[in-house]
Order: structure tokens, then C-alpha cells, then sequence
């Protein structure tokens, strides 16, 4: 099976213009952890990036841990706001990937592969708290945009950590209804709401237009019990950033879980 990781150093240069991009050395721990687990189960997986991250996949020696590099992404995001959107790379990245397809997020590792089949395969559905996934309203768009009248505002929203799409003409479908989104969305401050719900609420209401199944991988009302196929970082990042201690308890474990699993690979860290 076929899967991508995609990289964007956008939203790294608007938030910090003119510096050098350099993923954390967290980030990049796990991302080879991901990349090199997916291969070894079988599947083949591709670095989809612009040219800063490629740069700095090469620097790492990240880049050693994909089967191909594939540095095309642009590095505007076709004018999409990055600040907005930080995801924005992902829908790009997978608008130009012939399905059937895998794309991971860097911080999702699998264990053990699922079953593939015909179906739509996302992490997990995810609740309509009002403060993530707000009503319609709440957005606010450019001139000339309206919500397609067929979306279904009360199916449940799905993660997209793991999204398996097998069929082409519902990829594009997803994609440009939710590239659409981006584009047609106002700059605001707001730096959640509109991009969970381009990536991850457009795709089941665009699922349920199109008739399409979506399975999952994980149930969203036990996310929290031990689990042994996948591994889900995301959380966990925002108290990485803050405490220093886990951080590099965190770091420790990953490059032990990185030499025992594949003691021939090595990384060249920033020590960040």
C-alpha cells in the first residue's frame, strides 16, 4: 500500500519570517519511526514537502527513511493563508497522489496494518464540541462562497491521522470541495475551527453525499485506553513544547525505540 507523509514549512515562515526552518527533534523521531515501521509491514511511502523541509530532511537524514522525496509541494500553498490553514499542505499533497493511497501524519505510527477493502478508512470520528466544530455561521467567508446544500452538518466529523482513500474520483471530490474552503475562507484569527473543518469535517459530509462508507481505526469513546496497533503523538506535543523534562525523557525513548527497531538507521538531531 502506497502512503505519504507531507511536509509544509509555510506556517513555520509566517510565524517566523526570514529564519532558517528546522523540525524539532521530536518531530523528526517520530516521523522516521512512522516511515520506517510502515515499510517494514510491507508499504512503500513517499516524503511529499516543499523545499525547506526537503532541505531539512536531508540535514536530519530523515530523508534515508522514505523511498522517495517528492519536493513539489508549494511553498504558498497556492495563496491559501498558512497561518489559517497549517494543514493546507496535506489536501494539496493529496489532490496530486493517485489513490488508492495511505497519507499519515508524521506523528502517527502504525503497528500493525489494518485491513484495506473498498471502504474509506479514517482514525477516528471525533464528537461536534461547539468550540472545534461550530456552526456554519461561525465562518467567515469571501464573497460567493456558500456551503454546498447537500452537507450534512450533523454527521460527525473524522480524524485524519490515518486516512485511507481508495478511490480517485472521491479524492478529488474531498479534496476540492475542501480546497474550495481554504480558498474561499477570510483571513480571521482563528487558527482551528475553519482547518479541522476543511480536512477533517468536509470529508464525511462529502462521504455521506457520495454514498461512500467510512470504517475507522480506533473508537472515538475509548481514544484514551491502551492501545497496540497505532500511536497517536498529537496530543502529547503541546506539553512536549512546555515541559522540558518529558521533552527530552520523550526524545531518549524514541531514539532507544529507534535503535533497537532499526539499528542501522541514524539521525542527525538539533538537539531541540
Amino acid at each position: 500500500m502506497n502512503a505519504i507523509h507531507v511536509a509544509s514549512a509555510a506556517p513555520y515562515f509566517a510565524a517566523y519570517p526570514d529564519t532558517d526552518y528546522r523540525s524539532s527533534d521530536a518531530d523528526t523521531l517520530v516521523a522516521a519511526l512512522s516511515a520506517l515501521m510502515w515499510r517494514r509491514l510491507g508499504g512503500s511511502i513517499a516524503f511529499v514537502c516543499d523545499k525547506a523541509s526537503a532541505r531539512d530532511a536531508d540535514r536530519t537524514g530523515l530523508s534515508q527513511a522514505y523511498d522517495k522525496i517528492n519536493d513539489s509541494l508549494p511553498p504558498d500553498l497556492e495563496g491559501i493563508n498558512p497561518s489559517m490553514f497549517w494543514a493546507a499542505g496535506k489536501l494539496l499533497a493529496l489532490r496530486e497522489t493517485p489513490a488508492p493511497v495511505v497519507m499519515l501524519d508524521t506523528d502517527f505510527i502504525v503497528w500493525e496494518l489494518p485491513r484495506f477493502a473498498d471502504h474509506i478508512i479514517a482514525a477516528h470520528r471525533e464528537e461536534l464540541l461547539p468550540d472545534i466544530y461550530p456552526e456554519f455561521s461561525h465562518f467567515k467567508m469571501k464573497s460567493g462562497y456558500t456551503f454546498r446544500k447537500e452537507f450534512d452538518k450533523y454527521v460527525l466529523p473524522c480524524n485524519t491521522a490515518f486516512l485511507y482513500l481508495p478511490d480517485e474520483s472521491f479524492k478529488q471530490y474531498y479534496v476540492s470541495a475542501a480546497i474550495d474552503f481554504m480558498r474561499s475562507s477570510a483571513d480571521t484569527s482563528d487558527n482551528l475551527c475553519p482547518m479541522v473543518f476543511a480536512e477533517q469535517r468536509v470529508l464525511p459530509m462529502c462521504a455521506r453525499i457520495c454514498n461512500a462508507e467510512i470504517d475507522t481505526l480506533l473508537d472515538y469513546k475509548r481514544l484514551y485506553e491502551p492501545q497496540t496497533a497505532f500511536t497517536h503523538i498529537w496530543g502529547a506535543k503541546r506539553v512536549l513544547r512546555t515541559n522540558e523534562t518529558l521533552k527530552k525523557n520523550f526524545i531518549h525513548d524514541c531514539r532507544e525505540r529507534l535503535k533497537r527497531e532499526f539499528p542501522g538507521f541514524e539521525l542527525n538531531l538539533y538537539n531541540n
